[in-house]
């Protein structure tokens, strides 16, 4: 199960390179956020995979918490451009 969530976490961080670049500097706090949000995550997962309990557990369930809430703050910046954007005139 860890192998899988780690396979799983390096396509996101992948993925959000990706965006990152695309992005050109937009959004560079909400992708910040959402990088610290990830590499605590995968240290959760590496402390829960070297030391399973209950308090690694809650680790790796706090870590998804910020995650959510970075990537969640992200989708919202990103929405707002998106939203604020004026369609151009094809008269």
């Amino acid at each position: 199960m860890v192998g899988e969530i780690t396979a799983d976490l390096t396509d996101v961080k992948l993925a959000l390179a990706t965006f990152v670049a695309d992005a050109r500097g937009q959004y560079h706090a909400q992708t910040s956020s959402l990088s610290s949000a990830l590499s605590t995550f995968s240290t959760a997962v590496s402390a829960l995979a070297a030391n399973p309990g209950a308090s690694t557990v809650s680790g790796v369930v706090a870590a998804i918490g910020g995650v959510t809430t970075a990537g969640q703050n992200l989708l919202a910046a990103v929405n707002t451009s998106c939203l604020s954007a004026t369609p151009s005139s094809s008269t």
